[in-house]
Parts: structure tokens; sequence; C-alpha cells
């Protein structure tokens, strides 16, 4: 269990939050290629899902994904 009023777990939060900051502004800069933008998504979710545990070390955080027009051959 995580104890979210632990100066440890402040300094984690802080560190993740500037992190998630970092990577969120990167992503949305025009010219990004695209391995770069699926590496920052995942560092998005992974540092998404750290910040989560404060709350619920069970919950998970479900990324949506834009279609951008791609239709499902499934569908």
């Amino acid at each position: 269990m995580i104890d979210k009023h632990s100066e440890t777990w402040r300094e984690i939060a802080a560190w993740a939050e500037g992190e998630l900051a970092k990577a969120t502004e990167r992503i949305e800069t025009l010219g990004v290629k695209s391995d770069e933008t699926e590496n920052l998504r995942g560092q998005i979710t992974t540092l998404r899902e750290l910040l989560a545990m404060q709350d619920d070390p069970e919950q998970r955080v479900i990324e949506t994904v834009q279609d951008y027009g791609f239709q499902d051959p499934d569908t």
C-alpha cells in the first residue's frame, strides 16, 4: 500500500508529475516521429498508472486511442 502522505511518495509524485508534463508537451510538438510518439504514449500511460496508485493500488489507467479516421476491418 502507498502512504500518500509520506515524504518519499511526495518526492516520487512530484517527479512523476514533472515527467508527465514534459512527455505530454513533447507529444504535442509538431514533427515528432511516430516511433517517438509511441514511446511517449507508453511513458505517459506508465506515469499515470504510477500516480493512480496513491488512490487505489489496483487502479489502472486505460488510454483511449483515437482512430484518426481509420476503420476497424472487423466492424
